[in-house]
């Protein structure tokens, strides 16, 4: 029997610009005509959750997710990860990453307390693991700010089921900070 704790490190697949800092600093980006352009990112733990936000340029949508990540207790290998969020065009995500030796054929499956599952197939895999995305509507994301429980389960190449449950700890305040960073 694995088990996991809680590493307070967030992985932002959808969000391009490395988001490093515990508040909110600025890096430098090249538009197509090569020209500096200032991206603001943000980060901040709460709970077992990251909230990390980017904006490319001053006038631009930002991007926002709530991040968190299982690893092993002993050896800290990473288990999976989530990140669930709304990108720059407004489209509400999911990602899900789990170690290599899952069964590709078979879809990722994510539940919000005793929902039924969220489906997607697994979109790549590279020698960090398997990613699967999931499109999510307004209403699925915002039972994430009550949820009271969260997982994600995948069959191995052995086909038995891999169920990673995630912590809810600051979750629902990890989301209101999302979604008041998105509306301002």
């Amino acid at each position: 029997m694995l088990m996991t704790s809680i590493a307070k490190m967030g992985m932002l697949a959808s969000i391009t610009v490395a988001l490093t800092a515990a508040s909110p600093s600025f890096a430098q980006t090249a538009n197509k005509k090569g020209d500096a352009v200032s991206a603001k990112q943000s980060r901040q733990a709460v709970g077992d959750w990251i909230v990390a936000c980017a904006q490319a340029a001053a006038g631009k949508k930002k991007s926002c997710a709530v991040t968190q990540s299982l690893r092993q207790a002993k050896t800290s290998r990473l288990l999976g990860s989530v990140s669930v969020g709304t990108n720059a065009e407004g489209k509400n995500f999911a990602n899900v990453s789990v170690p290599m030796g899952v069964l590709l054929t078979e879809p990722a499956n994510l539940k919000i307390n005793d929902g039924k599952p969220l489906s997607a197939p697994f979109r790549t895999c590279s020698n960090n693991g398997c990613v699967a995305v999931f499109e999510l509507s307004d209403k699925q994301l915002a039972s994430l700010r009550d949820a009271k429980s969260f997982s994600v389960e995948v069959k191995t190449v052995n086909e038995k089921t891999l169920r990673l449950a995630f912590s809810v700890n600051g979750l629902t305040k990890a989301y209101e900070m999302m979604a008041k960073e998105l509306s301002s």
